[in-house]
């Protein structure tokens, strides 16, 4: 993991910042919180979008709107935005939760 002041430094031209994710083990009764958890920020999220959208200037650059939509597609497609809810629904299923 970098250290605090390893992300002051310049990087080389192209290099790729690479996000950590951190991995939580959730026990299989945490499941079903977890996936509601997840639905309601993906509302949220699409609520938020549209609004945005819906008040941009009309002398804002026309990629704005193309962005924000981008974005609310991705949202609506039911394999990026229900897998979470299918693994979620699915790890509860097996014995082991896994």
């Amino acid at each position: 993991m970098p250290q605090a002041a390893d992300r002051h430094r310049p990087r080389p031209s192209g290099a790729a910042r690479v996000a950590e994710v951190p991995q939580l083990d959730l026990p299989p009764e945490a499941l079903a919180a977890e996936a509601e958890r997840y639905e309601a920020a993906v509302k949220t999220t699409r609520r938020q979008l549209e609004q945005l959208r819906s008040a941009i200037p009309e002398n804002a650059p026309t990629e704005l709107g193309a962005f924000i939509s981008l974005h609310l597609m991705l949202l609506a497609d039911v394999t990026l935005s229900r897998e979470p809810v299918t693994f979620c629904s699915s790890a509860r299923s097996t014995p082991n939760g896994r």
